[in-house]
């Protein structure tokens, strides 16, 4: 093992001037560097380069930085690689997991480029979240534009900010504003005392939400069987099972904030619910803090369909921070991501007309 420390730090000391290297600044959990096929504790400070692989163990989270100031968070079971040498613009491999990235503006003919087992994205400088798994990948800008290209078939999308994009099987590749920051529909404006409201998901499409690794296993599916106002609904059972190192699920849908968002308005049906079930709405940001917004007992909704309104806080209380980040300040601007947190006891619901609603 240390000769394979030393090989690595000899590696990054002797690079080629203009390459790129990739530094680890926060690391939690088990995390490995793999190389040459050596095996290396993940530890703050390590130097990444070419054929570099990174696993993350479960509950693990990485955050590095290159010398541009480009910054990508990772975090529980993904499995990452460096597969160039940084000469013509850094490359990473997403082999599964997700990744959350402020990416500084690129140099001309060398973008940052992100590979997935069904897509390729392209950066020049932006804010994303980037998903995937071996059959799906969700690409949502923030900032800047991304250029997409789908792996299964010769489409590809420019992504600008505000819009998102889906890689699947079947699925016609194509950007749509991203949820919260499509435009209201052209209409009258409305009285003062009257609240706008911007759709997030009807579900009426595919399924863009995402269960976050480092949770307990969910059932995570759109379901024909109940629905608010169309034809599917978002359909979650979480079942706590004995021995779970975090006995609670998350699952999340990508968002961004605008400053006129008052509060977070939604449907929810309970179908069964242990007594001590527990739900909590969160915000989550780019550097991977949770922050509380609501939260209630699933016993107390009524059967049938329940309105739940949660206001956004713009001092919301942190619910967890990774190592390294210190105190979390929140950033409004800096939100990428609604989450729904169960827990305390077994729960199946229907969720459904997930909406922002705002100030007129």
């Amino acid at each position: 093992a240390l000769g394979a420390f030393v090989t690595l730090q000899l590696r990054g000391a002797v690079a080629p001037r203009g390459v790129d290297l990739a530094t680890l600044r926060e690391v939690s959990g088990t995390v490995t560097c793999q190389h040459d096929g050596h095996s290396l504790a993940g530890t703050v400070g390590m130097r990444l380069g070419q054929g570099d692989r990174l696993v993350l163990g479960q509950d693990a989270h990485v955050r590095w930085t290159y010398a541009d100031g480009t910054e990508v968070l990772s975090d529980d079971r993904a499995v990452l690689a460096f597969p160039g040498d940084g000469t013509a613009g850094k490359q990473l491999r997403l082999e599964d997991g997700l990744v959350r990235a402020e990416v500084a503006h690129q140099p001309e003919g060398r973008p940052l480029v992100i590979v997935a087992p069904v897509a390729r994205c392209t950066v020049l400088g932006t804010r994303l979240t980037f998903a995937a798994t071996a059959e799906r990948a969700e690409l949502s800008v923030a900032q800047g534009r991304v250029h997409l290209q789908s792996g299964l078939t010769t489409e590809s999308v420019d992504v600008a900010a505000g819009f998102t994009a889906t890689v699947a099987a079947g699925m016609p590749l194509s950007a749509r504003a991203t949820a919260g920051d499509a435009p209201a529909p052209a209409a009258p404006a409305p009285p003062a005392t009257v609240t706008a409201a911007r759709l997030i998901d009807d579900h009426e499409g595919d399924l863009r939400w995402f269960h976050e690794p480092s949770s307990a296993p969910v059932e995570l599916a759109l379901s024909r069987t109940q629905a608010h106002g169309g034809a599917q609904a978002l359909h979650l059972a979480y079942r706590m099972v004995a021995g779970d190192v975090k006995p609670y699920t998350q699952v999340f849908h990508p968002v961004h904030l605008a400053g006129s968002d008052r509060r977070i308005h939604l449907w929810v049906r309970v179908e069964s619910a242990q007594p001590d079930s527990r739900w909590q709405i969160q915000v989550c940001d780019t550097a991977n803090c949770y922050w509380k917004q609501g939260i209630g007992r699933s016993a107390e909704f009524k059967p049938g369909w329940n309105e739940v309104t949660v206001p956004l806080s713009d001092q919301p209380e942190n619910a967890f921070a990774p190592d390294g980040v210190g105190a979390p300040v929140y950033q409004r601007d800096r939100v990428n991501a609604i989450v729904i947190n169960l827990y305390g006891g077994d729960a199946v619901l229907d969720l459904d007309d997930l909406e922002l609603l705002t100030s007129p």
